[in-house]
Order: C-alpha cells, then structure tokens, then sequence
C-alpha cells in the first residue's frame, strides 16, 4: 500500500499541524477512542482483553489496555489502546476532566490504523476543545451511493474491496455564551482518501470515476451547542443539542466543493431505578454539492447504528436514532464498587452500602434512514438492535465491548473506550 500522504495543500497544513499540536499539548492531557482510530476496525469478530492496569501519574491517571482479535477482512491483528484523563487547571474540582485516547492495530496483513482523540476543557470550562486524528492503511469496501447499490451488491474482492489509505484531522473549539449553557464555535475538517486495488465492478461506479481514486476534503463550519449532561462522556441526566456546519472549498484546499451540516440531539434520564439510565440518541447528516464518493452520509460506526459495516448504506442525507438501556450492577461490598458523593445535592447521594460494580450491561434499539434528499428517506428503514458490557477503568470512563444486529444478516462487533454517546 502506499503510505505517501500527497496533496495536503499549504493552508489545511497550517491548520493541521495546529490541531495535533493541540494533541500534544494534551498528551498528558489527551482523549481518543481504542479501535476508532479507524471505524472500520471497529467491527471484529472476537477480542479479549489481555490487560487493564491503572496508574496514577501525579493528576492525571493512566489506563493501558492490548487485545488480540480477528476478522474476515483484518485476518489476525493485535488491537492497543491508552486512556488517559487529566484537569487543565489542578485543584480545580468543578471543572470536567478532560480526556486524552490513543488507540493503534496491526494485523497479519500488514493493515494498521492509528488514532487517537482528545476532549479538553479549559478557563472554568468557559473554552472546550475537541480533536480527532486517525491514519489507516486497511483493506475496505464500497459497494456505491444509494440504497439500491449498499442492500444489492455484496462485499467481495471482485465486487466491493480495496486497499485504503486514509487521513482525518476534525478540530472544534466552542467559548461559553455567557453564563448560560450554550455555546459557540468553529469546526474545521480535513479528510484525505486514497483507493488502490480496486475491485472490478467498484472501478466501474459512475461516483468512484467521477471523483477519482484520490481526493482532499478541506472545510471551515460553525457550531451552536447547548449541553446541560453532568458528564460528557459517561451522562447520566442532562441533554445535548448540537448543529455544525462544514464548508468544503478550493481556497481551503479541498479537491470539491461542497456542504455538510450535522445535528446531534442527546437526551439522558435516571430509569427505573438508582443506577440505571434510559438514553436517547437523534442524529443527522445533510451533505449538498460536489460530494465525493468516500465522503457520503453513512452509517455503522461504533457511535451510530452499531451492526451495519461502515459504508454500506450511503448518501446524500442520513438520519438515525438509538435508545439504550444502561443498567449498573449493585454491590453491598466494597469490592470493585464506586461510592457516588454530591455535596451540592445530598437527597441524591446514594444510601449506606447501596453502591455498584464497575460492570455494566446496555442494550439498545435504534432505526436509520438513508437517501438522495430529505424526501427519499422513508423507504427503506434500517433497523438495529444489539446488547453491550462496560468495565468502568477510570471514575466515568469506561471499555465497552458491543455486539449490535441491522437487517438482513448484518452485525458486528465493537471494542472502544467511553459510551456510544
């Protein structure tokens, strides 16, 4: 495979280079995702844990994990993985802990993907910044846009598969309005796409000749966010709603020039019992103009539809929703139990004894939608459904392991840190 990332013009170059010094900046401080380096080594068959160690290093705390695993794709790999959490200003106990995850996996085929991801919140978190950056060399498939193409043609070496080399670098920054909930911000994007080997009937796709093997995406956006959750990455009450926009252009060194805007609808309540959460997931994806091939609405990363193979079903637009069940086990010991304190609200501290494993179980139902536009999504409904384990690592941060199921036979496996949402 080629490893030569070529083209990454003058502007976007600045811009990246800024975003992973943001990530060493925070590489004590950092935040990122095990296998989501890439989201197609999200879906395995089998994984197992081979250690979990914490290690407190001054503030900040530090979790290592590696596995081994396989897939029809990957062959035989090894999956490694670090956790770390950190407080950009010490002392500081109202402010969230931001969170560095490093993630990396090499298989038998010589394919690896890096990446890591980093949630960090400065200045009393009135400033957050958000980056992710991945690299893979990973064999892939794209079966073409539309529904008809993802639910006809199956993935196979002379149908849908190819060697990919790609690159994301996604930088936000949000500032606090006030003293409210809301906030705003910038989102800037660059993806980088390069297919090798392509199988016969995918060189033959009207998007893959028209937009060619090779191509940069390049583009500037605005956020407006509210975010009430008592903890972003592990939320147990509160809610989030989210818009972003992303705008491609020539001048930002984009190959095509085109629009995506994003919505993310989030909602989290206590359920039946202390210890339990019902939450709910609303997203959205409207892309618009010269939309290159790899860069369409798709479903089936570990964050979305988990059971569908990432890329399948792709399109212009996209909505989907999940609800899931989070259940915590109880503990009347003290073994593996967390003891949850809030001095500013002691009616909803928990009883003596009434405590939980750092086990927990999910399970959740979702359904999606695919199409050209808003009006073509309502004939061919994508459902899911799948059940899940946490293993809480760090206090709110956790490894998740989940098996999901879409239609038609489709399912998957996913190993990560954090929840889905």
């Amino acid at each position: 495979m080629n490893t030569k990332v070529q083209g990454i013009r003058f502007m976007p170059a600045i811009i990246a280079i800024a975003a992973v010094g943001h990530g060493v900046i925070g590489c004590s401080p950092a935040h990122a995702q095990v296998i989501d380096a890439h989201e197609h080594s999200s879906a395995l068959d089998n994984s197992l844990i081979k250690a979990v160690i914490n290690s407190d290093i001054g503030e900040k705390k530090v979790t290592p994990i590696a596995f081994p695993f396989y897939s029809p794709t990957l062959e035989g790999a090894i999956g490694l993985g670090a956790l770390t959490t950190f407080s950009t200003q010490e002392g500081n106990e109202n402010l969230p802990r931001s969170t560095a995850q490093f993630t990396g996996m090499y298989s038998t085929l010589d394919a690896f993907a890096l990446g890591s991801r980093i949630d960090s919140f400065w200045n009393n978190d009135n400033l957050r910044a958000f980056t992710i950056a991945a690299y893979s060399e990973l064999p892939d498939n794209y079966a073409g846009v539309g529904w008809d193409n993802g639910n006809l043609i199956e993935r196979g070496p002379n149908t849908t598969l190819f060697d990919g080399t790609a690159f994301r670098i996604n930088q936000r920054v949000m500032y606090r309005l006030g003293r409210s909930k809301w906030f705003a911000g910038l989102n800037y994007d660059l993806f980088y796409q390069d297919a090798q080997n392509v199988a016969p009937l995918m060189a033959t796709d009207p998007d893959f000749l028209r937009y060619g093997s090779r191509y940069h995406d390049s583009g500037f956006g605005f956020i407006l966010s509210r975010d009430t959750r008592d903890v972003t990455l592990d939320a147990r009450e509160g809610s989030l709603f989210e818009i972003r926009s992303t705008h491609n252009r020539d001048w930002l060194g984009s190959d095509f020039e085109w629009d995506v805007y994003d919505f993310d609808i989030r909602h989290y309540r206590p359920f039946l019992r202390d210890g339990s959460t019902l939450a709910f997931l609303f997203q959205g994806r409207i892309s618009s103009g010269d939309v290159p091939w790899a860069s369409h609405t798709s479903v089936g990363s570990s964050r979305d539809l988990r059971g569908y193979h990432l890329g399948q079903y792709r399109d212009q637009v996209g909505v989907w929703g999940v609800v899931e069940y989070r259940h915590r086990f109880r503990l009347k010991g003290k073994k593996q139990s967390t003891v949850e304190i809030d001095p500013k609200n002691p009616a909803k501290n928990p009883l003596p004894g009434r405590q939980f494993s750092k086990g927990s179980m999910v399970t959740w139902v979702g359904l999606g939608y695919i199409g050209e536009d808003l009006g073509d999504l309502g004939g061919h409904p994508l459902p899911n459904a799948g059940l899940g384990y946490r293993f809480e690592i760090q206090d709110r941060r956790n490894i998740r392991a989940d098996y999901g199921f879409g239609r038609d036979g489709e399912s998957g496996f996913y190993l990560s840190f954090n929840q889905a949402f």
